[in-house]
């Protein structure tokens, strides 16, 4: 067994099918693979830089530096798949970020929005452009901006570029908000959306205003250590009951309506 696994606590049903020092494959059905066991997994297999991953439902899930996939059956090299002995093409996500959280995010979201494609997901080190902890709704979203356009600009053939930013926004009370933005573009267009917003618990609230980034915040309030690369803030503030893989997941869904439904935002000249 990989050492970088030991980690992970598997269901049952999750089959290791190989093994080796850089490539791990899982036999999984998709309705059990959570956000945060997702995450864990790219976790645990990420190496350097970045990471490539893919999956389907029902399939297989195999995550490795590289481009190289096996999983049920299926190779995929190169931007492409074969089942059968059909070659199908798969569509690659740049993320501007080494995040598993924010990869596993995007997956998770595209696999929603366009259940029948298949995807690669690469994640890449963009600079945001903003301080670490943005505290404003115009730096968080200048931020991820900036990271879905680095992306573009690091990996210009790809099909999909992602920028996903958290944020902070001190209110006229004092009190702080939470929240993200996400912007999603391919070659024609671009799109943006941003969660749910909730408040921080007052003594939380003055950490982060004293400079604290949010992740360095929650470890010194809870107790806990590295903490964001868990279920983050709002997996703490709610008991798990939403993670941040599930939380970002949610802004990159409503960003990708327009990709999904592009008759609905046509253009329509009047004369």
């Amino acid at each position: 067994m990989d050492s970088r696994l030991q980690p992970l606590s598997l269901p049952r049903s999750y089959v290791p099918l190989r093994e080796n020092s850089d490539h791990i494959h899982l036999l999984t059905n998709y309705s059990l693979l959570t956000g945060q066991l997702l995450t864990r997994l790219m976790s645990s297999c990420i190496q350097s830089s970045f990471l490539t991953l893919s999956y389907s439902p029902d399939t297989a899930l195999s995550a490795r530096r590289g481009a190289l996939f096996r999983s049920g059956g299926k190779e995929l090299r190169s931007g492409k798949i074969r089942i059968a002995g059909q070659e199908l093409s798969v569509k690659k996500i740049v993320i501007g970020s080494t995040s598993p959280v924010k990869s596993a995010a995007t997956l998770i979201a595209f696999k929603q929005v366009f259940p029948q494609e298949e995807f690669q997901i690469e994640g890449v080190s963009a600079p945001s452009g903003v301080a670490n902890q943005p505290f404003s709704d115009q730096d968080t979203f200048r931020g991820a901006a900036n990271r879905s356009d680095g992306a573009l600009k690091l990996c210009p053939t790809a099909d999909y570029w992602v920028g996903i930013e958290g944020g902070l926004s001190e209110q006229s009370d004092g009190k702080v908000q939470v929240f993200a933005w996400a912007v999603v573009r391919d070659r024609q267009s671009s799109n943006s959306s941003r969660t749910g917003m909730f408040y921080l618990p007052p003594k939380l609230a003055e950490l982060v205003k004293s400079g604290l980034e949010l992740g360095e915040a929650d470890d010194k309030f809870f107790g806990l250590q590295n903490s964001k690369s868990q279920m983050g803030n709002v997996g703490l503030m709610t008991d798990g009951v939403i993670d941040r893989t599930h939380y970002y997941a949610q802004a990159v869904v409503l960003a990708l309506v327009p990709f999904k439904h592009p008759e609905w935002y046509a253009v329509r000249k009047t004369f």
